[in-house]
């Protein structure tokens, strides 16, 4: 993995609060060293986001003048309203992991410059100044090189993301950073399981409840350095040292039930993590619900032969954020097309002349490019779902680019005939999209 300007962008926008767009957080950001970025157009911040361009020239050299504190009060006044509040530990966690695995970086590089951290610091550090860190790794990136970097970045994905959310207890945010804040954590700190088991129990003692510490840092007396407790072979809990001392004499009543607590914690830690992750996929079945009620033409012909898409999208950037949306969402918006189709909901060949009129009707305005096409139908149905849809309108109609209802390119001979629902996959995303799924008959 590598630490660029891309990687903090996807990280960043990957987490992002209900009203956020990914060119709003891009402009926020680059306003906060340059002038002139109330607003950018999707396609360069696709880019920068893909970790195929550079940065402007000005925004790298506004960074290089900027007041570092300065920038991270922007940040905190301006930047972070774009992230969601209950998912920043996330994005700290992504972006020290990627620091962890940039080889490319020199321990005793400084890459938050805020606080002129080295990347040994950022490595170890358990407790961030969230403003500060983000504020600082900013800095940094938008002077380096965010070019070409493409590989990098397609490595953060959904899945990536998702494999931090039971690691959060493992890092806390305070106001400044203490001489504390740079220890590597040790014990239970470096215990990815006892960190697990704190995060299910909300950073409490299972047995009395009390706030318990992943590392010695805390100064706060109601707060406890926490302990693993074995149950039974196999079966740990996370325990303060006073309930550690109590449990030495534990009857096999007391253990039972603390097992018990365990197993219902841990089910609604789960439940916490399903719900997160379908926000998203409940997005994309309105969003698929709200272009089923839109004009049709029954007699637009479809197209069913596949062709990939860098065969039939010339514009790089474009290029970028389809394959980006189809990587992540393709196999999650053919199936809840299924499900609503199982539902009487929408007839998915009438869905896909829908977006076939759309694609033909945007095609006549005079001059018009790819870019341009596919921002209006991205517009044309936030028009019927609302701005806060945005993400998943692209991704449905990046689906329906895979699907060649969106640009055409005349097929090779040999082609063979899929259906709707089928899954012609890129040949440059094939190894990224699960194969081998069952061919589906359309309803």
């Amino acid at each position: 993995m590598r630490l660029c300007f891309g990687s903090l962008l996807t990280v960043m926008e990957m987490r992002p609060s209900t009203f956020a767009t990914n060119p709003a957080l891009c402009a926020a950001m680059f306003s906060t060293v340059a002038d002139g970025y109330l607003a950018l157009d999707g396609s360069n911040v696709s880019a920068y986001a893909a970790g195929r361009i550079n940065v402007p020239g000005n925004v790298s050299e506004g960074a290089s003048k900027a007041d570092p504190h300065a920038v991270s009060l922007s940040f905190r006044d301006s930047v972070m309203k774009y992230v969601d509040r209950n998912k920043r530990k996330d994005v700290v966690l992504a972006l020290q992991d990627i620091v962890k695995k940039d080889e490319t970086l020199d321990d005793q590089t400084v890459i938050e410059l805020v606080n002129n951290l080295t990347v040994a610091q950022v490595r170890g550090l358990k407790e961030f100044v969230l403003d500060d860190f983000l504020a600082g790794l900013f800095l940094y990136t938008v002077q380096v090189s965010n070019a070409k970097l493409q590989p990098h970045v397609k490595e953060i994905t959904d899945e990536y993301m998702d494999g931090f959310a039971n690691q959060r207890a493992s890092v806390s945010f305070v106001s400044k950073y203490g001489e504390s804040s740079f220890d590597v954590a040790k014990s239970i700190g470096a215990d990815s399981v006892a960190l697990a088991l704190v995060a299910e129990a909300g950073g409490n003692c299972l047995r009395c409840g009390k706030k318990i510490a992943v590392s010695h840092s805390s100064d706060d007396d109601s707060v406890s350095y926490g302990t693993r407790y074995t149950l039974s072979p196999g079966d740990d809990i996370v325990v303060c040292a006073n309930c550690r001392c109590e449990l030495t004499n534990a009857s096999d009543e007391e253990k039972l039930a603390l097992h018990q607590k365990k197993s219902d914690l841990h089910i609604r830690s789960l439940a916490r993590e399903a719900m997160s992750k379908h926000t998203l996929s409940t997005e994309i079945r309105q969003t698929l619900l709200a272009v089923s009620k839109m004009q049709n033409s029954p007699n637009t012909k479809l197209r069913e032969k596949p062709t990939k898409v860098e065969n039939k999208v010339q514009d790089d950037d474009l290029k970028d954020l389809i394959l980006l949306r189809v990587t992540r969402k393709y196999q999650g918006v053919n199936d809840e097309l299924y499900r609503l189709s199982g539902e009487d909901k929408v007839v998915m060949d009438q869905h896909a002349q829908i977006i076939r009129r759309m694609y033909q009707d945007a095609s006549l305005i005079k001059g018009i490019n790819q870019q341009g096409i596919f921002n209006e139908l991205v517009n044309e149905i936030c028009a019927q779902t609302g701005e806060s849809l945005r993400t998943a309108a692209e991704i449905v109609v990046s689906y329906f680019v895979q699907r060649c209802e969106v640009f055409d390119e005349t097929p090779k001979q040999g082609d063979p005939l899929l259906k709707i629902g089928d899954s012609p996959i890129s040949a440059d995303i094939g190894d990224r999209v699960q194969e081998g799924h069952n061919t589906k008959e359309t309803a």
